[in-house]
């Protein structure tokens, strides 16, 4: 975890092209089975004056959105789709996080599977990743992560990230949601 959360110095994107800026390029969220591997979308928090314990009893949720052809988007873990967003749908309860400095601190991730078919590095291999690249995620304008938590009424905070192609620093790939929505979903959604 990142303890500059907790001390108000973490920087928003600061391994992509933005450093400090909610911004992203298509292929920061496009992973792939060969290398370099791409990249994730990770959204962070942290929740302050809370025991691991007394957090148990609380519902903390994350979830992430983002938007296609004009339409947002989500996914619902029960059923293993890609659904249209509403307000108590695709919310999944956290189950990665740990006690830090009097609070409860914690990740959820997101990337697009491109390339899917390939394992290996080729010439084959990098021009199937820019294709999916292009024709999923040359539409996608943002990505949003939400957490929201209770103990009697629901509070809830959300990080939306601009999604911008720049053909001069970003490759444009997509396709599928990492590992969890199949490639005919994803391409079902997109006609």
């Amino acid at each position: 975890m990142r303890p500059e959360i907790a001390a108000g110095t973490f920087v928003n994107m600061e391994h992509g092209d933005y450093p400090g800026q909610l911004i992203c390029c298509p292929e920061h969220e496009a992973v792939y089975s060969f290398t370099p591997y791409g990249g994730r979308e990770h959204w962070m928090y942290w929740v302050p004056d809370i025991s691991v314990d007394d957090f148990l009893t609380h519902t903390l949720q994350g979830k992430m959105t983002f938007d296609l052809t004009g339409v947002t988007y989500t996914y619902n873990f029960d059923t293993g789709a890609i659904i249209e967003d509403g307000p108590d749908v695709g919310w999944k309860t956290a189950q990665n996080y740990e006690a830090y400095s009097g609070g409860v601190i914690g990740t959820f991730g997101h990337g697009w599977w491109v390339a899917y078919d390939y394992t290996t590095p080729s010439p084959e291999a990098y021009h199937q990743r820019d294709l999916d690249i292009d024709s999923l995620l040359g539409e996608q304008t943002f990505v949003q992560g939400s957490i929201r938590y209770t103990a009697t009424d629901w509070h809830q905070h959300d990080i939306k990230v601009d999604v911008t192609p720049e053909p001069a620093s970003c490759l444009l790939l997509g396709t599928a949601l990492l590992g969890l929505v199949d490639r005919r979903i994803a391409r079902t959604k997109r006609q």
